[in-house]
Protein backbone atom coordinates (compact mmCIF):
# COMPACT_ATOMS: atom_id res chain seq x y z
CA UNK A 1 0.00 0.00 0.00
CA UNK A 2 1.39 3.39 -0.99
CA UNK A 3 0.51 6.92 0.11
CA UNK A 4 0.69 9.23 -2.88
CA UNK A 5 1.65 12.88 -3.23
CA UNK A 6 -0.52 15.42 -5.04
CA UNK A 7 1.39 14.90 -8.31
CA UNK A 8 1.42 11.09 -7.97
CA UNK A 9 -2.34 11.08 -7.34
CA UNK A 10 -2.88 13.18 -10.46
CA UNK A 11 -0.94 10.58 -12.46
CA UNK A 12 -3.00 7.78 -10.88
CA UNK A 13 -6.34 9.47 -11.61
CA UNK A 14 -5.24 10.07 -15.21
CA UNK A 15 -5.28 6.27 -15.57
CA UNK A 16 -8.93 6.27 -14.45
CA UNK A 17 -10.90 8.37 -16.95
CA UNK A 18 -14.10 7.62 -14.99
CA UNK A 19 -12.66 9.35 -11.90
CA UNK A 20 -15.12 11.80 -10.39
CA UNK A 21 -14.15 15.42 -9.73
CA UNK A 22 -14.39 14.72 -5.97
CA UNK A 23 -11.53 12.23 -6.24
CA UNK A 24 -9.11 14.71 -7.85
CA UNK A 25 -6.14 16.13 -6.02
CA UNK A 26 -7.49 19.62 -6.74
CA UNK A 27 -10.66 18.77 -4.80
CA UNK A 28 -8.56 17.58 -1.86
CA UNK A 29 -6.61 20.84 -1.92
CA UNK A 30 -9.81 22.89 -2.07
CA UNK A 31 -11.25 20.99 0.91
CA UNK A 32 -8.08 21.73 2.89
CA UNK A 33 -9.16 25.39 2.97
CA UNK A 34 -12.28 24.25 4.88
CA UNK A 35 -10.69 22.19 7.64
CA UNK A 36 -10.21 18.88 5.83
CA UNK A 37 -6.95 17.09 5.03
CA UNK A 38 -6.54 14.70 2.12
CA UNK A 39 -4.60 11.45 2.10
CA UNK A 40 -4.29 9.48 -1.09
CA UNK A 41 -3.59 5.76 -1.10
CA UNK A 42 -3.02 3.22 -3.85
CA UNK A 43 -3.00 -0.57 -3.84
CA UNK A 44 -2.31 -1.86 -7.34
CA UNK A 45 -5.06 -0.68 -9.69
CA UNK A 46 -7.18 0.69 -6.81
CA UNK A 47 -6.87 3.88 -4.88
CA UNK A 48 -8.81 6.40 -2.86
CA UNK A 49 -8.53 9.98 -1.75
CA UNK A 50 -9.64 10.06 1.88
CA UNK A 51 -10.69 13.33 3.45
CA UNK A 52 -10.21 13.68 7.21
CA UNK A 53 -11.77 16.34 9.40
CA UNK A 54 -10.77 16.88 13.01
CA UNK A 55 -13.42 16.81 15.71
CA UNK A 56 -13.25 17.83 19.36
CA UNK A 57 -11.32 15.60 21.77
CA UNK A 58 -8.75 14.72 19.11
CA UNK A 59 -11.19 12.59 17.13
CA UNK A 60 -11.82 12.79 13.40
CA UNK A 61 -14.18 11.67 10.65
CA UNK A 62 -13.04 10.14 7.38
CA UNK A 63 -14.84 10.46 4.07
CA UNK A 64 -14.30 9.02 0.59
CA UNK A 65 -16.55 10.92 -1.83
CA UNK A 66 -17.21 9.21 -5.16
CA UNK A 67 -14.55 6.57 -4.65
CA UNK A 68 -12.53 4.37 -4.40
CA UNK A 69 -11.18 4.27 -7.92
CA UNK A 70 -10.39 1.10 -9.75
CA UNK A 71 -11.99 -2.30 -10.23
CA UNK A 72 -14.61 -3.11 -7.59
CA UNK A 73 -13.13 -6.61 -7.31
CA UNK A 74 -9.87 -5.10 -6.01
CA UNK A 75 -11.39 -2.81 -3.36
CA UNK A 76 -11.02 -5.32 -0.49
CA UNK A 77 -7.26 -4.75 -0.68
CA UNK A 78 -7.82 -1.13 0.38
CA UNK A 79 -9.85 -1.78 3.54
CA UNK A 80 -6.96 -2.84 5.86
CA UNK A 81 -4.95 0.28 5.02
CA UNK A 82 -8.02 2.50 5.34
CA UNK A 83 -8.71 0.94 8.73
CA UNK A 84 -5.12 1.62 9.82
CA UNK A 85 -5.25 5.24 8.63
CA UNK A 86 -8.58 5.87 10.36
CA UNK A 87 -7.35 4.37 13.64
CA UNK A 88 -4.11 6.37 13.39
CA UNK A 89 -6.16 9.58 13.08
CA UNK A 90 -8.65 8.49 15.76
CA UNK A 91 -11.46 8.28 13.23
CA UNK A 92 -14.90 7.62 14.69
CA UNK A 93 -16.25 6.51 11.31
CA UNK A 94 -15.41 6.25 7.63
CA UNK A 95 -18.13 7.21 5.16
CA UNK A 96 -17.59 5.73 1.70
CA UNK A 97 -19.85 7.00 -1.10
CA UNK A 98 -18.82 5.18 -4.30
CA UNK A 99 -19.54 6.70 -7.67
CA UNK A 100 -22.05 3.94 -8.27
CA UNK A 101 -25.15 3.43 -10.31
CA UNK A 102 -28.67 3.29 -8.90
CA UNK A 103 -29.57 0.59 -8.06
CA UNK A 104 -26.07 -0.39 -6.93
CA UNK A 105 -24.02 -2.81 -8.95
CA UNK A 106 -24.45 -6.26 -7.28
CA UNK A 107 -20.66 -6.70 -7.40
CA UNK A 108 -20.31 -3.51 -5.36
CA UNK A 109 -22.80 -4.70 -2.75
CA UNK A 110 -20.97 -8.03 -2.51
CA UNK A 111 -17.55 -6.36 -2.13
CA UNK A 112 -18.76 -3.95 0.55
CA UNK A 113 -19.50 -7.01 2.71
CA UNK A 114 -20.63 -6.11 6.20
CA UNK A 115 -20.64 -2.38 5.60
CA UNK A 116 -24.02 -0.74 6.07
CA UNK A 117 -25.64 1.63 3.61
CA UNK A 118 -26.44 5.01 5.19
CA UNK A 119 -30.01 6.25 5.03
CA UNK A 120 -28.76 9.67 3.93
CA UNK A 121 -25.76 10.49 1.80
CA UNK A 122 -23.68 13.62 1.49
CA UNK A 123 -23.40 13.50 -2.30
CA UNK A 124 -26.42 13.17 -4.57
CA UNK A 125 -26.91 9.57 -5.65
CA UNK A 126 -27.19 10.61 -9.28
CA UNK A 127 -26.71 13.63 -11.49
CA UNK A 128 -29.22 14.86 -14.04
CA UNK A 129 -28.16 16.87 -17.05
CA UNK A 130 -30.71 19.32 -18.41
CA UNK A 131 -30.23 21.01 -21.76
CA UNK A 132 -30.89 24.71 -21.07
CA UNK A 133 -30.84 25.84 -24.67
CA UNK A 134 -33.94 27.67 -25.78
CA UNK A 135 -36.71 29.24 -23.71
CA UNK A 136 -38.32 27.98 -20.51
CA UNK A 137 -41.20 26.56 -22.56
CA UNK A 138 -38.64 24.66 -24.67
CA UNK A 139 -37.13 23.17 -21.46
CA UNK A 140 -40.55 22.10 -20.24
CA UNK A 141 -41.44 20.58 -23.62
CA UNK A 142 -38.41 18.28 -23.35
CA UNK A 143 -39.47 17.06 -19.88
CA UNK A 144 -41.83 14.23 -19.12
CA UNK A 145 -45.49 14.96 -18.33
CA UNK A 146 -44.92 14.07 -14.65
CA UNK A 147 -41.96 16.44 -14.34
CA UNK A 148 -43.90 19.27 -15.96
CA UNK A 149 -46.74 18.62 -13.50
CA UNK A 150 -44.30 18.83 -10.55
CA UNK A 151 -43.04 22.19 -11.81
CA UNK A 152 -46.61 23.45 -12.19
CA UNK A 153 -47.56 22.35 -8.65
CA UNK A 154 -44.42 23.97 -7.23
CA UNK A 155 -45.24 27.20 -9.06
CA UNK A 156 -48.85 27.16 -7.80
CA UNK A 157 -47.57 26.73 -4.24
CA UNK A 158 -45.12 29.61 -4.67
CA UNK A 159 -42.07 27.38 -4.17
CA UNK A 160 -38.89 29.38 -4.76
CA UNK A 161 -35.33 28.20 -5.20
CA UNK A 162 -32.93 29.42 -2.55
CA UNK A 163 -29.27 29.71 -3.42
CA UNK A 164 -26.55 30.14 -0.84
CA UNK A 165 -22.84 30.64 -1.25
Amino acid sequence: MTQLSHAEWEQFTALHPQAHLLQTAAWGELKSAFGWSALRIQNGACGAQVLFRRLPLGLSVAYIPKGPLGPVEDWPGLWPELDRLCRERRGVFLLVEPDASEPPDPRLVQRMGSFGAPADTIQPRRTLLIDLRGSESDWLARMSKTTRHCFKVADQNDVKAVYSQ
